[in-house]
């Protein structure tokens, strides 16, 4: 699947649709990883039509109502971000005229620095300071990532952690890990890393966060509306390349800046911490 099916539908009748019809369908096309959250009134509203106006769409495209529409397109979202799909996806050769001929490793670096050009061009930059500062007040900094979001999840609690900061991170999602986020305290704060997948092991780590009233903080594709909308503050990386691993340059490159921010927050003190962990290394015959 290179396209999820409802919007290749919608693409596919453009011609045929009314003036209403076509701002709907402008509409799904541009938000559609918004819609499995939206209600037909919250759509209406955000397009200035009348709740009929959604539902007439809907049965236009085959569908009972806008209901059905909505479930479809989430199982289309599901297949899309599915192993399988990326790889397919990964695997067809770019547009000649756009990029060129490409072999498959420059078609992965190039997706990989538009992906970070977007990343860069939209990300509002305040937010890793408004981040330091969460980290520098909580009491216990809890770091969550299952599946691949372990990657960014390990990575940013190792260089925190080693500049003295109280940190544990869960990455198995299994019973375990799942007690010892129920540990989770007002003082403390989470930061969740999450991908267009979710799984229930993700929203119950956030819903455990907020019941005990700590700050949680999303990092992840804009897709994953569910999960970022549960968070007090949520800061979403370009997505837009959605091939096997890909997306994961975004990740790692806000962690570095969050690291680095962090760092220069309380300089002396975290380099401090780091020259006493360089000087017991030598105990573990790291040199």
């Amino acid at each position: 699947m290179t396209t999820p099916s409802v919007l290749a539908e919608i693409e596919a009748r453009f011609s045929g649709f009314t003036k209403t019809q076509k701002l709907i369908a402008n509409y799904i096309c541009e938000h559609y990883t918004q819609l499995p959250s939206m209600s037909t009134q919250e759509l209406a509203a955000a397009l200035q039509v009348s709740d009929a106006s959604i539902i007439r769409f809907s049965q236009a495209l085959g569908f009972k109502g806008y209901l059905e529409l909505r479930n479809e397109l989430k199982k289309d979202m599901a297949n899309y971000h599915a192993t399988d799909s990326r790889f397919l996806r990964a695997s067809i050769p770019p547009d000649a005229k756009m990029i060129g001929n490409m072999n498959i490793s420059d078609l992965v670096a190039y997706k990989d620095f538009v992906c970070l050009k977007d990343f860069y061009e939209n990300f509002d930059r305040t937010q890793v300071q408004d981040i330091v500062d969460i980290i520098n007040k909580c009491s216990k900094l809890y770091i969550v990532g299952f599946g691949t979001d372990s990657i960014p999840a390990m990575l940013l609690n190792w260089y925190i952690s080693i500049m003295g900061y109280n940190t544990a991170c869960y990455t198995n999602g299994g019973f375990m890990d799942v007690q010892r986020i129920t540990s989770i305290e007002e003082q403390d704060a989470m930061i969740i890393f999450g991908s267009p997948r979710l799984i229930k092991t993700e929203i119950g780590a956030v819903e455990v966060a907020n019941k005990k009233k700590a700050c949680t903080i999303f990092i992840g594709p804009e897709s994953s509306i569910e999960l970022s909308s549960m968070c007090k503050m949520s800061i979403n990386v370009s997505d837009k390349s959605t091939e096997f691993i890909n997306s994961y340059v975004t990740f790692i490159s806000l962690c570095n800046m969050i690291v680095l921010a962090l760092y220069e927050s309380r300089k002396e003190e975290n380099s401090k911490h780091l020259h006493e962990v360089e000087d017991l290394l030598p105990l573990f015959d790291i040199l």
